[in-house]
This record gives structure tokens, C-alpha cells and sequence, in this order.
């Protein structure tokens, strides 16, 4: 079972709106973060969860950065995981899009299931 702040998981969709929403807050809901560069994404299974649960779910907060970062400079989320970061263009881009937004996810211990 997934849980999202102790509210039943909906979709991955809905997912990667609520955190895209939670870390562009810019301190506007008090609920949720203060700002870009503060938002900490907090990951917590419990010791019966699926591993593919959790790939899933992580592929998920991931790809709502790269979406947050692609957007910042004009691509998509794809585009911007492809960037060469061989080519000065390429990674000016890829520090553009990130600059002042760290990728913040924390995995908590699992919790046992009762």
C-alpha cells in the first residue's frame, strides 16, 4: 500500500502533481515547503513493500525534477536527462536547470508492519 502524507495513493499522475506543487510552493501553502531549495521529499516503505513499488515510485520523484529542471530551460524531461554534459552548451543547460533546486529526496528507515 502506498501512502502520500497518510492520504490513500491515487495515481502516479497525481503523484508527480503533488510533488511538483509541494516543491515549487515557494512558501504560498504553509503546508508545504518554504521554497524550492528547502523542499525535502521523504520516502518511507514498509518492510513488506514490493522493491518494484519502490523503483516505481522513485522513478516517479525523480522524473518530477527533471520535468521541474526541463521546463526551467525549454525542454522536456527526457531532453534534459539526454543533455552531454561533455558539451559546454549542453551543461550550462543542465546547471541552468538546476541551479538554486537540489534533487532533495530522503529515504527513511522502513517502518515494520504490525
Amino acid at each position: 500500500m502506498i501512502s502520500i502524507e497518510d492520504a490513500p495513493f491515487v495515481s502516479f499522475a497525481r503523484l508527480q502533481e503533488d510533488v511538483k506543487k509541494f516543491i515549487l510552493n515557494n512558501g504560498k501553502d504553509p503546508a508545504l515547503s518554504v521554497n524550492p531549495e528547502k523542499a525535502v521529499i521523504s520516502l518511507q516503505m514498509n518492510r513488506g513493500t514490493h522493491y518494484r513499488s519502490f523503483i516505481e515510485v522513485m522513478d516517479v520523484l525523480q522524473g518530477v525534477y527533471y520535468e521541474i529542471y526541463g521546463e526551467r530551460v525549454g525542454l522536456s524531461a527526457d531532453e534534459f536527462r539526454n543533455l552531454n554534459l561533455k558539451l559546454e552548451n549542453e551543461k550550462a543547460k543542465y546547471n541552468e536547470g538546476r541551479d538554486g533546486i537540489p534533487m532533495n529526496i530522503s529515504i527513511a528507515e522502513p517502518y515494520q508492519i504490525q
